[in-house]
């Protein structure tokens, strides 16, 4: 979900952490539900285990004599003790990167995998990367493994995968503000259920495509959320629909104030295609701005995306990226820059 900021597409932004501003206080566009949720009593008092001094009475804590950070075993209320969990490791063999289908002579090469008719021909494919997640962590309380992943934590999730979401965020989608937060859930549409919630009221109104992913549709129509469409071409929303639709709003007329968030799918949108540029993306960022409405940026796609199309008979083999930073400069830039 993007934050609103009127300096956020400045060409040469600063690159140190230090030098971003904070993200401006949307506090208003809360919801009455959002508003009215509490922290769950029991997982809000998490926070302080671990402090120097502090006697748990109750549930377990991590051992701070223990290096590798094992839960002590409490037998009232207790959290379950990790040497009963009964997976020893968990394990996985993963085909190398470079073992798919490549653009050979602007024909696509068979993916030759292992079939029902016997294994693959292609080297690459038997040659697998092993992947263990072990029982106990191995350094510290923070590698990944099962006595933690498996046992009671906080609402957040894991820490290790809190961490790991929000510099994943900061290197790839570059936020223009350094209070970022980044929340872990089940799927794009789990997701989406929760920004609805936590900004719309049933009756409230919300901006989408004239096409649009359909379970986007289905996710808030339930929650008694009014779908306004705008119109579209090969870039996306237009932006002088969007613009006239906001400015000309008639709360007698329809029925509701207007609306405050807007839900886009901006690359490979579904159904249609599209894939949103910068310059687009501006346009519409800066409606967001004067008529104070959210973003929200549904983006699966992001890494597929394809530039300009190009017919068959018309393409040549491009030069491939050196690097992941290199791969990630040529593409178009998220909302959240």
């Amino acid at each position: 979900m993007s934050s609103i900021q009127t300096n956020q597409f400045i060409d040469g932004a600063p690159t140190d952490e230090a030098q971003l501003p904070l993200a401006l206080d949307f506090s208003h566009h809360i919801s009455e539900l959002g508003k009215a949720r509490r922290p769950f009593p029991i997982k809000s008092v998490f926070k302080y285990f671990g402090r120097p001094g502090l006697l748990a009475m109750a549930g377990g804590k991590p051992c701070l004599s223990n290096p590798f950070g094992f839960l002590t075993w409490s037998p009232p209320l207790g959290l379950p003790h990790p040497q009963y969990i009964p997976f020893e490791s968990l394990e996985t063999s993963l085909l190398r990167a470079d073992a798919f289908s490549t653009l050979d002579g602007g024909n696509m090469s068979p993916l030759d995998v292992p079939t029902k008719d016997g294994p693959p021909t292609n080297p690459k494919m038997l040659d697998k990367e092993r992947l263990v997640v072990p029982k106990w962590p191995s350094h510290s309380s923070e590698d990944v493994n099962i006595s933690r992943a498996l046992q009671y934590d906080l609402a957040r999730g894991l820490q290790v995968l809190q961490e790991y979401l929000h510099d994943y965020s900061k290197r790839f989608f570059k936020p223009a503000y350094r209070d970022f937060a980044t929340l872990v859930h089940t799927g794009n549409t789990d997701g989406w259920s929760r920004v609805i919630m936590t900004l719309l009221n049933p009756g409230d109104g919300l901006l989408m495509e004239e096409w649009t992913y359909t379970a986007a549709i289905s996710a808030a129509q339930p929650l008694g959320v009014r779908i306004v469409p705008v119109p579209m071409d090969c870039q996306g929303f237009k932006p002088e629909a969007l613009g006239d639709l906001l400015a000309n709003w008639d709360e007698k007329e329809r029925g509701f104030k207007r609306p405050r968030l807007l839900y886009t799918n901006p690359i490979g949108q579904n159904p249609c295609g599209v894939t949103v540029g910068r310059e687009r993306k501006k346009q519409i960022y800066q409606l967001a701005v004067k008529y104070d409405f959210v973003i929200c940026e549904d983006d699966p796609y992001y890494y597929l995306q394809e530039g300009k199309y190009v017919s068959p008979n018309e393409r040549q083999p491009g030069e491939s990226s050196s690097g992941v930073d290199a791969f990630f400069q040529e593409l178009e830039p998220s909302y959240l820059r």
